[in-house]
């Protein structure tokens, strides 16, 4: 199981030696950051069953995109992908809100375009996620 995202990592790991941090764990073990963080993208509600809080996910999603290489591109992607999937519009809002705290540059928004415009042909939660996002880029 991942462990919480705490304040202050430094300060819980003095007081608590034996207990591993998010980034100890995952890099512990590369195939739990393949399997385990990949799939709270792909398994309904599990993001947000263990986060619970939009605020909650968007500081471990910043988190992991600081500490591990290639997580902020494949975020990215992966953000879109869920957001695809055919996840309940509860279970689906954490991703729009996750790409957007992640704020694409201009360059990461055209490598993605196809997604993008997949995502402008989807249901109606996600159309709205999509040319909300397109329209802040048209100005």
């Amino acid at each position: 199981m991942i462990p919480p995202l705490r304040a202050n990592e430094e300060a819980f790991k003095r007081y608590n030696p034996h207990e591993l941090t998010i980034e100890e764990f995952f890099r512990s073990d590369p195939l739990l950051l393949e399997h385990d963080f990949w799939a709270l993208f792909r398994s309904e509600g599990l993001l947000r069953g263990w986060l619970g809080q939009r605020d909650a996910a968007i500081a471990f999603m910043r988190y992991m995109c600081e500490r591990f290489e290639g997580v902020r591109e494949r975020a990215l992607e992966e953000t879109l992908r869920a957001l695809l999937r055919d996840f309940s519009a509860a279970n689906s809002a954490i991703f729009g809100h996750l790409h957007r705290a992640l704020e694409p540059s201009r360059e990461e928004i055209l490598g993605l375009f196809q997604l993008y415009v997949s995502v402008l042909g989807a249901a109606p939660l996600t159309q709205r996620f999509a040319g909300a996002r397109h329209a802040e880029y048209r100005s």
